[in-house]
């Protein structure tokens, strides 16, 4: 339910409710099967059936390889159908009512390597996915003079690309680094396309300590965003390619367990390298 003066200036019901199913089967020791199937119902949008199947073979003690496809549905929001947020000029998003619900397709592949090594753990984790959406949801500049953003449907849109984690465990410190290069594309208003698939690369690394006696875990995360194209339509239709420059994130977290653990309190802070604008 939505209801007040920035969802439309009334108030809008929608009920979504979905039945999970799920079964598993072993043909062999190191192979797991699980089929599933979801049921979806919307008042506001016909949902299909979902189904998804996961592979799961331990091929040793040490290395274990996943995989899965599926499909996916998601319908929009009272937020992305209603939305009206016009702030003295400063914000102007308005949601769209004549949306259309999305559907995706899933392909993932993954691997887990674990190598006990004297005083740690090293853990690695390849992976290689594939995703296509229909009608995607995307919140849209509506034109490159103006301020309002709106909510669209693309009507294609795909990513694809490789991602690889490495975690190196000790008995209070865990390291974590990841890389990934991803590529997008997409369509617009029916007949124009993405000339090309926008590759951009992200890289991401964290360290947690732990003090056992006072149970006191500190984080620290950084990510990296390499420069990312962009592809916008103007009021005319015709395509253009923006890049988003580079930029990082640098967090920091305390947190502190009390009361035999029942309680955690964390500190932090978020955007160390100050990052306003891009």
């Amino acid at each position: 339910m939505g209801d007040g003066r920035r969802i439309g200036g009334g108030a809008f019901y929608t009920t979504d409710v979905a039945l999970f199913t799920g079964a598993e089967y072993k043909p062999v020791e190191k192979l797991t099967i699980r089929p599933s199937v979801r049921f979806i119902y919307n008042s506001r949008f016909s949902a299909p059936v979902i189904p998804s199947l996961n592979l799961l073979f331990k091929a040793s003690d040490r290395l274990t390889l996943r995989g899965s496809a599926s499909l996916g549905y998601r319908a929009p929001s009272l937020k992305e159908l209603f939305l009206y947020f016009v702030d003295n000029g400063l914000h102007n998003v308005q949601g769209n009512p004549d949306l259309q619900a999305e559907t995706s397709r899933q392909i993932l592949v993954s691997g887990e390597y674990r190598l006990p090594l004297s005083k740690s753990v090293l853990t690695m984790e390849p992976s290689l996915f594939m995703n296509y959406i229909y009608d995607r949801i995307s919140l849209v500049q509506f034109s490159e003079s103006s301020t309002l953003f709106t909510y669209v449907n693309l009507d294609r849109f795909r990513s694809k690309g490789a991602e690889l984690r490495v975690r190196m465990a000790f008995s209070s410190l865990t390291l974590s680094a990841g890389a990934a290069y991803t590529g997008t594309w997409a369509t617009f208003g029916g007949d124009v396309e993405q000339p090309e698939t926008a590759w951009y690369p992200e890289v991401n690394a964290s360290a947690d300590y732990k003090f056992d006696k006072t149970k006191t875990l500190i984080t620290v995360f950084w990510k990296h965003f390499g420069q990312r194209p962009v592809f916008v339509t103007n009021m005319e239709g015709q395509l253009k390619q923006f890049d988003n420059e580079a930029f990082s994130f640098l967090d920091a977290i305390v947190s502190q367990k009390l009361y035999k653990d029942r309680f955690n309190i964390s500190l932090g802070v978020r955007n160390i390298l100050n990052v306003t604008n891009i």
